[in-house]
């Protein structure tokens, strides 16, 4: 708090030295407040980094997977053509 009385104490005026204490004080605050705020985006960067990796390796994965599953896809079209030609044979010579 901010006093404005005008009291002498050895000389020295007691409003000013309230005046410069409180804005120490204000000035110790702002710095432990932007400290923190410095923390917490430090931390939120870290984490966005983190989810940004895991997504990432969620992106490769899902396309792996895509990709095996057209290459089964074809196989198993393979394997129907193969078949079909096996029945028509077996059939055929009967």
């Amino acid at each position: 708090m901010l006093s404005f009385k005008c009291s002498y104490v050895n000389g020295t005026n007691i409003t000013r030295i309230s005046i410069c204490w409180g804005i120490i004080f204000k000035c110790v605050v702002l710095y432990s407040a932007n400290q923190e705020l410095d923390s917490v985006r430090r931390s939120q960067q870290a984490e966005t980094a983190k989810f940004k990796a895991m997504l990432k390796k969620a992106e490769v994965k899902t396309s792996s997977l895509e990709e095996m599953l057209e290459q089964k896809v074809k196989e198993n079209q393979e394997l129907a053509s193969i078949c079909d030609e096996l029945i028509n044979k077996v059939g055929s010579s009967e």
